[in-house]
């Protein structure tokens, strides 16, 4: 289950034993597919595996060339915690790449057509401040002047309970 999820669209079970806590290098899975891989090729290549891997374990047949692409990015990854550079960087391009396309569908099964769940937006702010002045159905804005408390026990839409005016 993903346990960080936002609500509950979102805290949906991942397929893999462990689910986001699943560890590479140290670091756990959830936190390197939230690092920013834009100058980062161990962590380009490592975001690539994982999803690879939670496509396969969820099902997605993988072409017999993602295997290879697998094997060789999981010795890369573990090989290099600390980052790639020189020969194992250019290879780490290239894995890139196949990775890349079995998980956007252009390699293997074809990319799912269902749309990822989100979380509905947060209700929106209300800055006016609600009185209880109305005419016995619930809150209502407080009106200018500050009267007396209209709704309460005993009130219902059309009963309000200040009959009498201001005392």
């Amino acid at each position: 289950m993903n346990a960080y999820g936002a609500c509950g669209a979102t805290k949906v079970p991942w397929p893999v034993a462990g689910g986001e806590d699943q560890r590479l290098c140290g670091k756990t899975w959830l936190r390197i597919l939230n690092a920013s891989a834009k100058y980062d090729p161990w962590v380009a290549l490592a975001r690539q595996w994982i999803v690879a891997q939670l496509n396969r374990a969820a099902g997605a047949c993988p072409p017999p060339s993602l295997e290879a692409a697998l094997a060789e990015a999981t010795a890369l990854l573990a090989r290099r915690c600390g980052g790639l550079c020189g020969l194992a960087e250019e290879r780490a391009r290239i894995v890139y790449g196949r990775l890349k396309a079995y998980n956007d569908g252009e390699a293997g099964p074809g990319a799912c057509p269902g749309k990822v769940p989100c979380c509905p937006p947060p209700p929106p702010c209300d800055p006016k401040p609600k009185g209880n002045n109305g005419v016995g159905n619930g809150l209502d804005p407080q009106p200018p002047g500050n009267p007396p408390i209209n709704d309460g026990a005993g009130t219902a839409p059309g009963k309000p309970g200040n009959r009498g005016g201001k005392k």
